[in-house]
């Protein structure tokens, strides 16, 4: 099989498993908007041609380019690994982005040696389930696709299983050691939910943020690196890769979401910024918490309040390549005949698979899907078009390449229950884990500072 073939099966494997990974492909208006490449919007996904050779493959030779503490990271080590994140990010890294790569690797080695140090250990068997489950749940493939796939940019299994098991591994550390320091009363949490029911109607606000410790005495370097992932950001539209590449937070490990948090949870340098942004605005760098937040406010909701978006939906994706090649006027004279088509589609999603095969579309359901999963502008689209309808067309366009043209039909949906407010339990683990996150942060910091890094 093909390495688009891989991949084209892989996307199809996610949107039946529910995976959102398609639906958050990149929003255009037909017409002159429909002309601008938003690729770099698009979730990201592995293009195997374009990264067939981006790094040399294992030929044995182990080259010794980082030590930490005295153990070895060798090039071999930094070259699948930059593979892997150039794959997925689907873009040649520059220097300092490599770089950037590295002292990931660097923080993920500290990270099993302070998980050794306390006789943490990970069975094998541990480490492959993990790996089975990422490739299932991450990619929508299988565990020997996955092998094949890696092995094909450049990678290889064993990359992906380290970075796995250092992720494992920073998880347990903290449930032995760091965890069992943190404690909240009843009365905290009794407190918490008063605090909620006289705040309802008030807004919480679910924020991605990006955190840089800034050591005193290396301010030239953390500004290097705050211009490093600005640059980044901009380059790629994607906060979520950005934080799982840069962000020194626990929360890298899920692209840097915060969840929903009310203001009185926030840092008081935080709580003052957030409330002027608006939904998909970036802000900072921001001086906070000895270092530097980069804060993307992803969504926001009202406490205790209903919202449309907590309801459930269940989706048809109508997706046509459009030719390459086209002109500005082609371009939007295909995406009008898409449209008409497909608001001409009557007999709702049990029909739509044949209404889209009859007029060389394809069609592939997404049942149980949150309304607040979706990007920003296709909640919006979702929410205002009826049962049995469909959205208006979407997608990515470019003349030079096929791209696919986009839309969505609305099979059912769910209301939103009625909120009553979270519970004890619920609270309590809310209040664990930030206090948690605050003593991990603080507790990685302190075990760079300790650690003896050597670079090549």
């Amino acid at each position: 099989m093909s390495s688009v073939a891989i991949m084209a099966n892989a996307h199809k494997r996610m949107l039946r498993a529910g995976a959102m990974a398609l639906l958050a492909s990149a929003l255009a208006m037909p017409g002159a908007a429909l002309a601008q490449n938003a690729a770099s919007n698009a979730a990201p996904s592995i293009d195997l041609d374009a990264q067939a050779t981006a790094a040399p493959a294992d030929n044995g030779v182990r080259s010794a380019n980082a030590k930490v503490n005295g153990e070895i990271i060798t090039g071999t080590d930094i070259d699948q690994r930059v593979a892997w994140v150039e794959a997925t990010s689907q873009r040649k890294l520059t220097p300092a982005e490599r770089q950037q790569v590295v002292q990931q690797l660097v923080d993920e080695m500290i990270q099993m040696q302070a998980a050794r140090d306390l006789e943490i250990t990970i069975p094998s068997e541990q480490i492959e389930q993990t790996y089975e489950r990422y490739a299932q749940q991450e990619l929508g493939m299988g565990k020997d696709e996955l092998d094949k796939l890696t092995r094909q940019i450049g990678s290889s299994p064993a990359a992906i299983k380290n970075m796995l098991k250092a992720q494992i591994a920073w998880q347990q550390l903290l449930r032995q050691n760091v965890a069992p320091m943190v404690n909240v009363s009843a009365r905290e949490v009794n407190e918490q939910i008063d605090r909620m029911k006289a705040d309802k109607g008030t807004n919480e606000y679910r924020l991605g943020e990006i955190y840089v410790a800034a050591p005193a005495g290396q301010d030239e370097q953390t500004g290097q690196k705050l211009e490093e992932i600005m640059k980044y950001l901009q380059e790629t539209q994607d906060f979520s890769a950005t934080a799982a590449k840069y962000s020194q937070a626990s929360t890298a490990a899920r692209g840097g979401d915060l969840g929903f948090v009310r203001l009185d949870r926030l840092p008081p340098e935080l709580a003052q910024v957030v409330p002027t942004m608006e939904v998909g605005q970036l802000q900072g760098p921001i001086p906070c918490c000895g270092g530097y937040s980069v804060l993307y406010l992803r969504d926001k909701r009202q406490v205790m309040v209903a919202d449309p978006r907590d309801g459930i939906v269940s989706l048809a994706q109508i997706s046509i390549d459009m030719p390459a090649g086209l002109t500005m006027p082609q371009m939007n004279q295909f995406a009008a005949k898409f449209g008409t088509d497909t608001q001409a589609f009557t007999g709702g999603c049990a029909t739509v698979e044949a209404d889209a095969k009859a007029i060389g579309a394809e069609a592939v359901l997404a049942p149980s899907v949150s309304i607040r999963q979706l990007p920003q502008q296709l909640q919006e689209m979702v929410l205002q078009t009826p049962d049995g309808g469909v959205t208006r067309p979407y997608g990515v366009a470019a003349s030079d390449a096929s791209q696919p043209l986009r839309a969505m039909m609305v099979c059912s949906r769910e209301d939103p229950p009625m909120l009553n407010g979270p519970t004890f339990d619920q609270v309590m683990n809310q209040i664990e884990n930030e206090r948690i996150e605050r003593r991990a942060q603080n507790y990685l910091r302190d075990l760079r500072r300790d650690a003896i890094v050597e670079y090549n």
